[in-house]
């Protein structure tokens, strides 16, 4: 009986590896291009979506592209939430000119809610002369 069970187990695992290891790899350079035209796209809700994956998937993905209208987003929209968003994709992007802008920026953040998650952002990159732009 103890072989049966053993035997079971082994066939029953053995099964669950082999259909593990039949998992397509990601195609991390076109998932990417696809994130930065649906970033330039006119649909918002297409544009929310693909800055998540972003935020998401952001360690394996090259969208360096997609962070003019990102930073477009982040400077111009209305809405706190949005531009919250962007400002954590533009965190995961992390390109050296967007995060000096940032910088620059914070001076003239109205947002207390974005200028509070603004400094975080700026603390995490190792950007902290943003205190020299603190009102005093």
């Amino acid at each position: 009986m103890k072989h049966f069970i053993v035997i079971i187990a082994t066939l029953l695992f053995g099964f669950t590896a082999l259909f593990a290891q039949n998992k397509p790899a990601v195609d991390w350079e076109a998932y990417g291009e696809q994130l930065v035209n649906a970033i330039g796209s006119t649909n918002k809700g297409v544009q929310l979506s693909a800055m998540r994956h972003i935020i998401r998937y952001g360690d394996s993905l090259e969208v360096v592209m997609a962070r003019y209208v990102v930073m477009d987003k982040f400077m111009n929209e209305k809405d706190q939430k949005i531009r919250l968003l962007a400002l954590a994709t533009l965190a995961t992007i992390n390109n050296p000119l967007d995060i000096g802008l940032l910088e620059l920026h914070y001076k003239w953040e109205k947002d207390p809610e974005v200028k509070k998650m603004l400094e975080k952002v700026l603390a995490d990159k190792g950007r902290l002369s943003f205190t020299r732009y603190q009102e005093k």
